[in-house]
């Protein structure tokens, strides 16, 4: 049985309860929610946007 740290908690639902699900391509730990069964990987670091803000509002759409 795997020890899944204590601190990390789904940013979606803040659920606790989680699966380790292997790796990503990139090499970071996947974790899957039990309740929702969403993935995600919480050390990745986020990708940046690829559109660009509104020239009139000023806002992301």
């Amino acid at each position: 049985m795997t020890i899944i740290p204590k601190n990390v908690v789904f940013p979606r639902c803040f659920s606790k309860v989680l699966y380790r699900f292997g790796k990503d391509k990139d090499g970071f730990q996947r974790y899957q929610c039990q309740r929702c069964k969403r993935q995600f990987a919480p050390d990745k670091p986020c990708s940046p946007r690829k559109y660009p803000d509104c020239p009139v509002c000023g806002k992301a759409t």
